[in-house]
């Protein structure tokens, strides 16, 4: 752990996480090596079960429910930065406002490819986005975060086509009170992108 836990319920909730019921942490054993080889993934260690997440929401003054995308139980220290799935690298954090969970997510990327091109060491970043993400993110960018959803409107298939291809549109329509069906509209793919069955 980056520091102790020394709360268990009365969290602040906020864009940074309460350090006295979240301070942050890692795994030592998932090094600069491990994280930067190309067959890392964080599905592979990902695990926090809802009941997890249940908790923190507890936590963090919150009823424990689903809350969708307006609300993420995110890790502190970033899985693709060798964060732990340990309650106490677990926060609350908002999908919405200048400093949301979708920001968050554009510096964790950054860092992890900062750290594997050498310009910054792992425990460094690690130190540094548990102790405040939002001046790191000044730090990196050069200005504050500023809110909103990752651009998700095109997508590279394959690197030896770099032109950006559509992404399926996806839709949740309410059906009947407790019931909804979800829509998906796929893009026109070029030719090229043909894919084949068995």
């Amino acid at each position: 752990m980056l520091g102790p836990r020394t709360k268990t319920s009365g969290c602040k909730r906020g864009e940074l996480p309460d350090r006295r019921c979240s301070p942050g942490a890692y795994y030592s054993k998932l090094t600069e090596a491990v994280i930067c080889s190309p067959r890392f993934s964080t599905s592979t260690i990902r695990d926090v079960p809802q009941s997890e997440k249940f908790v923190v929401e507890r936590e963090y003054g919150k009823a424990a429910t689903y809350y969708g995308r307006s609300v993420e139980i995110d890790h502190i220290v970033p899985l693709e930065l060798g964060g732990s799935n340990s309650i106490a690298n677990l926060y609350f954090e908002p999908g919405s406002g200048k400093a949301n969970y979708h920001a968050k997510d554009r510096l964790e990327n950054k860092l992890h490819d900062m750290v594997c091109s050498g310009s910054i060491t792992l425990r460094k970043a690690q130190r540094q986005i548990a102790t405040n993400w939002k001046t790191l993110y000044k730090k990196v960018y050069g200005r504050a975060p500023e809110g909103g959803r990752r651009r998700l409107g095109t997508r590279t298939l394959h690197p030896r086509y770099p032109a950006a291809q559509p992404l399926p549109k996806v839709g949740i329509r309410m059906t009947q009170p407790g019931q909804a069906e979800l829509i998906l509209a796929l893009p026109r793919w070029p030719a090229w992108a043909s894919f084949s069955g068995a």
